[in-house]
């Protein structure tokens, strides 16, 4: 978890002690992303600059920036694949540079992490930026006066030129998550740069395109090796730390076999689970306990009461004007702030969720509403999977993320790599009725996990499996993470586990009260009477 910011004139010019003055105005508003480092870089026509949270490699050992040759590099965000390209490199994105002289912009698509990539391209004279494919990280940007602003929030870029108010660009979904439609903000002018993508400005102005075609070229296949292969790699790679990792973990599949996985790998692990609302139980606190009881290895459970004046506490926090800048009024936030206000005081400082799971797994029933959003790639439109995909994603890992950067956190999504997205998609056409008529045959969920099961399981496990496959499953492709269930030897499935996507309700008020109270609380932290009448500018690339 840390930050980037920075400015290239590109039409107007200004004095550079008072772009200095207001880039390193924009690193202090988004110090929490990274209260370790901060420091800014003087380039041709602009100024970089980086706060760094220290999770690997030391303070002071010369890697913010990151320099090979006269190119420069500030980046948030992980690479776990890092040893694939240099086994000691220290931290994780000194392998960034060398990759990218020596690939070009390809080389974004060799990195298996979270990120946004800020680099300065002497030999071109351009700023390079760049965006984890899955989305998981932060890239704003803006073309104010004609001239470049980027930065990892939106109150970043709004420290160095300010923007207005505009109104919210609803996306499909808003009915439910309430959030505005990537790559829009709730700031003329200020966007978000498409995950899988990266942007190139020079003197000759801006461009933004793919680095990654999002499996155009892979052939069909109905053969699951290669995404049961990456499911495997990506849990075993957001798991290895060496410190304490906190697990957010609910009743359900997908933190599920995030704890289980770490269980099984022995890892320092603590879990932080809610179990009461309001002085009332939730639906899942039996589930989560029976779940709790099979781990062998777990350092400490926190079960967590979430009060009223966690709520109230949450009002305030969550919509101060240097964290959720954009309208976004999904009802858990204000549960993931009491989680991680507690992973905080434990002094931990990476956390694994298990988001993602119910996206690229079709956990969600409510997947039938296709029509494009304008900014979308063309990719997204072309491919329903796609688009179900990143409507639900990007809306649900902001939540995650915008909680670690409020308490210098890093939060990592081993259920949502690339990997699995990558090797998801040659098999689309094979899925291609569940996903755009919403039509789900039981012999085709059975076959995903039965396939699975018969072939990494023991003759012990196997024999359990004859009665779950007998029954009637209520969930999508899910299935194919139930496999951690029988193959870590954890037991049965639960009866939660044959179930669909139910979620953590806030059962204090009806649904549309706690959305108000959301709202209210947006516009009192930025003085405003009413949400902004004004359309937004148009995203210019797409």
């Amino acid at each position: 978890m840390c930050s980037i910011v920075g400015t290239l004139e590109i039409k107007t010019k200004t004095y550079p002690s008072l772009i200095r003055k207001k880039v390193s105005s924009g690193l202090q508003i988004m110090s929490t992303r990274g209260p370790d480092e901060s420091n800014i870089t003087q380039i041709e026509n602009g100024v970089m600059g980086g706060n760094r949270l220290i999770i690997n490699g030391y303070k002071g050992d010369e890697s913010m920036p990151y320099r090979k040759s006269s190119d420069i590099l500030y980046y948030n965000g992980e690479i776990y694949n890092y040893g694939q390209w240099d086994k000691n490199a220290s931290p994780d994105g000194r392998v960034i540079l060398p990759l990218y002289k020596k690939y070009g912009y390809q080389a974004f698509s060799m990195l298996d992490g979270e990120f946004a990539i800020s680099l300065w391209d002497n030999d071109n004279k351009s700023i390079v930026l760049a965006r984890d494919q899955l989305g998981t990280k932060p890239l704003y940007f803006s073309l104010k006066d004609g001239n470049l602003i980027w930065a990892s929030s939106e109150a970043g870029i709004n420290e160095v030129s300010q923007h207005n108010f505009c109104k919210a660009t609803k996306s499909t979904l808003y009915n439910r998550s309430f959030a505005i439609q990537e790559p829009y903000t709730s700031y003329e002018g200020i966007w978000l740069l498409q995950p899988g993508h990266y942007l190139v400005a020079n003197a000759s102005g801006v461009t933004v395109k793919p680095y990654n075609t999002w499996g155009e070229a892979n052939p069909q296949s109905s053969d699951t090796t290669e995404l049961f292969k990456a499911l495997d790699e990506s849990l075993k790679s957001r798991l290895t730390y060496s410190g304490t990792i906190a697990i957010l973990m609910s009743g359900g599949i997908d933190s599920g076999i995030v704890a289980f996985t770490a269980d099984k790998l022995k890892i320092d692990y603590e879990l932080f689970c809610i179990t009461d609302i309001f002085g009332k139980p939730t639906y899942e606190k039996a589930l989560i306990k029976k779940r709790v009881k099979r781990l062998k290895n777990c350092s400490k459970v926190h079960f967590i009461e979430f009060t009223e004046q966690d709520y109230q506490n949450a009002l305030i926090d969550v919509y101060a004007p240097n964290y959720y800048n954009s309208e976004y009024f999904d009802a858990g936030i204000a549960l993931v702030h009491k989680i991680y206000s507690k992973i905080s005081k434990r002094g931990i400082k990476v956390a694994v969720d298990g988001t993602g799971g119910d996206e690229l797994g079709f956990g969600y029933g409510h997947r039938d509403d296709y029509a494009p959003v304008y900014g979308f790639p063309q990719q997204w439109y072309k491919n329903p999977y796609l688009y179900a995909v990143y409507t639900t994603l990007l809306d649900f890992t902001a939540k995650v993320d915008r909680e670690g950067s409020f308490f210098s956190i890093e939060s990592r999504f081993p259920l949502q790599s690339a990997s699995i997205l990558n090797a998801m998609l040659p098999l689309i056409p094979f899925l291609q009725d569940l996903v755009v008529t919403k039509k789900t045959p039981l012999q085709l969920r059975r076959h995903l996990a039965k396939e699975y099961y018969l072939n990494h399981t023991s003759d012990k496990i196997r024999k359990i499996t004859d009665r779950f496959f007998d029954l009637t499953p209520k969930t999508h492709l899910k299935w194919m993470l139930r496999k951690y269930l029988l193959e870590l030897d954890y037991g049965a499935p639960l009866s939660l586990d044959l179930e669909g996507k139910r979620g953590f309700p806030l059962r204090r008020n009806p649904r549309e009260k706690t959305f108000e109270d959301y709202k209210n609380a947006w516009l009192r932290e930025r003085g405003l009477q009413q949400f902004p009448m004004n359309e937004p500018i148009k995203y210019p690339f797409i």
